[in-house]
């Protein structure tokens, strides 16, 4: 399912791309209502992208469990600190490979989880207006939280978080390395169709070399 939340996620923040665009349009052109609609538009867009960004991690991490990627200690030590979903997400790529903690981006995946729990679990609260960074414009800060800018991130670390597990996780069994193997083709097809390839200097361009070229670990054996 992360795939699709991925694609989910995409195809928010491309509306919302559109819809920032005509405010922009219309806020030289001064229509006010346009502007308003414009403004609702990029809003409701990103609320979706950030929370599908936030389920398409939640997706991955379930995938690896069902790998077995996770030991019944850490699952134990989930339970008794009352886990986040962010940290979850975090241990569990950890424990699929070599991946660096840096490469996942642990703050940016808590600031996720906190906008997509915000957005389902509203506080009820006065909060001061901000200057809108693009528009220049007094706005509710729900407009810049749940803007572009969020949104485009969003997806950007969720990609990032699935992509550098798959290049750097290790196969248990032959199960899991069929499934690194066709994760690694989802996410070049995914990447190529929204024009979201790596440049050549990102360590995440590996995941675009051919599959001959690029070895994916071999199981672990009881040796290991």
């Amino acid at each position: 399912m992360w795939i699709h939340w991925l694609e989910i996620c995409q195809r928010h923040v491309k509306a919302a791309t559109n819809a920032r665009e005509k405010s922009l349009a219309s806020r030289r052109s001064g229509d006010r209502k346009a502007l308003s609609d414009s403004m609702h538009d990029e809003f409701q867009s990103s609320v979706q992208a950030l929370s599908a960004a936030a389920f398409a991690m939640e997706a991955f991490r379930n995938a690896l469990d069902d790998l077995g990627i996770v030991d019944a200690d850490t699952k134990a030590r989930w339970r008794s600190q009352r886990a986040s979903a962010a940290t979850k997400v975090i241990d569990t790529a950890l424990a699929a490979g070599d991946v660096s903690r840096a490469d996942l981006a642990p703050e940016s995946v808590a600031t996720i989880f906190k906008y997509r729990n915000s957005a389902v679990h509203p506080k009820v609260e006065f909060r001061e207006p901000q200057l809108h960074p693009v528009l220049k414009m007094a706005v509710d800060q729900s407009l810049i939280i749940y803007g572009l800018e969020n949104g485009r991130n969003a997806l950007s670390v969720a990609a990032s978080v699935v992509a550098f597990t798959v290049l750097d996780a290790h196969a248990v069994d032959d199960e899991s390395a069929r499934s690194f193997a066709a994760w690694r083709t989802m996410l070049r097809d995914f990447a190529t169709e929204h024009d979201l390839t790596p440049n050549p200097e990102s360590r995440l361009h590996a995941l675009f070399a051919t599959d001959g070229d690029h070895a994916s670990p071999s199981p672990k054996t009881a040796a290991d």
